[in-house]
C-alpha cells in the first residue's frame, strides 16, 4: 500500500529573480503546521497547466532553512523562455496565487550523522538547493559541524 503524503494549499508570498534564468518562489506556511528536515523536497501541483506531457506537478528541493518551516518554504528553479507549460505557469504566479504542495519527501538529509561528523557537499548549478537548506539550517541551529561545499556553475 502506497503511503499518503501530507498535502497543503500554500499561498505564494513572493517570487524573486536570483539570476537571469533562476527564480525563487516563497510560499507561506504559517498556521499550517508544515515542518521539514533540511534536504527534503516537495511536489508542487499547479492548476491550469495545459499541454505539458509531464503533467501539472514537479518535484523541487526546499531551498530555505528548516528552522523557518513554520513560516515559509522557498523553492528555486531555472526559468527559460522555451520552458514547458508547467514552468510557464509557475513563472506566471502572482503573490496570493495558490499551489498544492505535497510533502515533505525524501531522505537526502544529515539525519543519522553524529553532530560532530564533518560533511563535504558537492553541487553543480541549481543542484545546490538542498545544500543551501542544509547549511542555513545548521547555521541557524548553532551547529558547530564543519561543512565544506564544493560548487560549480556554468557561468560565473
Amino acid at each position: 500500500m502506497q503511503q499518503k503524503h501530507p498535502e497543503y494549499t500554500l499561498r505564494l508570498a513572493h517570487a524573486e529573480t536570483e539570476a537571469p534564468t533562476i527564480k525563487t518562489y516563497t510560499f507561506d506556511t504559517s498556521a499550517l503546521g508544515f515542518k521539514f528536515t533540511a534536504g527534503e523536497y516537495v511536489k508542487v501541483v499547479l492548476d491550469g497547466v495545459v499541454g505539458d506531457p509531464r503533467g501539472n506537478q514537479r518535484e523541487f528541493s526546499i531551498f530555505s532553512p528548516a528552522t523557518r518551516s513554520a513560516e515559509y518554504i522557498n523553492i528555486t528553479t531555472t526559468i527559460e523562455p522555451s520552458d514547458s507549460p508547467y514552468k510557464n505557469k509557475l513563472n506566471s504566479l502572482k503573490p496570493g496565487d495558490q499551489a498544492t504542495v505535497i510533502g515533505p519527501l525524501g531522505k537526502f538529509t544529515l539525519n543519522g550523522l553524529n553532530d560532530d561528523a564533518e560533511v563535504v557537499l558537492i553541487a553543480g548549478g541549481i543542484g545546490i538547493t538542498p545544500f543551501r537548506s542544509i547549511i542555513l539550517t545548521e547555521l541557524a541551529s548553532g551547529s558547530s559541524r564543519r561543512i565544506t561545499l564544493i560548487y560549480s556553475a556554468r557561468t560565473p
